[in-house]
């Protein structure tokens, strides 16, 4: 059975491949840390499926290599931003007349949890109209509200 790690692992690789980056063994790590800034030895975990990217490593690659987070890190949804339908992007927006109640921080400051990182795998696994009544159920249950 295959991991999310190694299922992680193996679309890190393929976009790699795709973006002309070198083999894995003949300089893949090394180019990949030194785009990112990021430790040799942690992209090389990512790389054989031994560990997940922290949620700022995570978007700054996808960035880099133009593909959607969500596709990368756990293979839900189109993996070019390109891609999404209409209903999808509709999906990620709040609806008419609601406004964010608070600024996240940023990015470089988020740490995700193990069970807030599980939370997001199972998350991005859902269609946008489970996603769109979880989000109400939340927003329900939230002081204030």
């Amino acid at each position: 059975m295959t991991s999310e790690r190694e299922k992680f692992a193996g679309r890190l690789n393929e976009t790699l491949d795709e973006r002309g980056f070198p083999r894995l063994g003949q300089g893949r790590q090394s180019e990949l840390a030194k785009v990112l800034g990021a430790p040799p030895q942690q992209v090389g975990k990512w790389l054989k499926g031994q560990d997940f990217p922290r949620t700022s490593q995570l978007v700054k690659l996808a960035h880099h290599l133009g593909v959607r987070s969500n596709w990368l890190l756990a293979g839900a949804g189109p993996k070019y931003p390109e891609e999404m339908s209409e209903e999808a992007e509709s999906a990620t927006r709040l609806p008419a007349g609601v406004e964010e109640r608070r600024t996240p921080p940023p990015l470089s400051q988020t740490v995700l949890t193990r069970e807030g990182f599980d939370l997001a795998l199972m998350w991005m696994r859902l269609p946008p109209s489970q996603r769109e009544a979880v989000r109400a159920l939340v927003r329900s249950m939230l002081p204030g509200h």
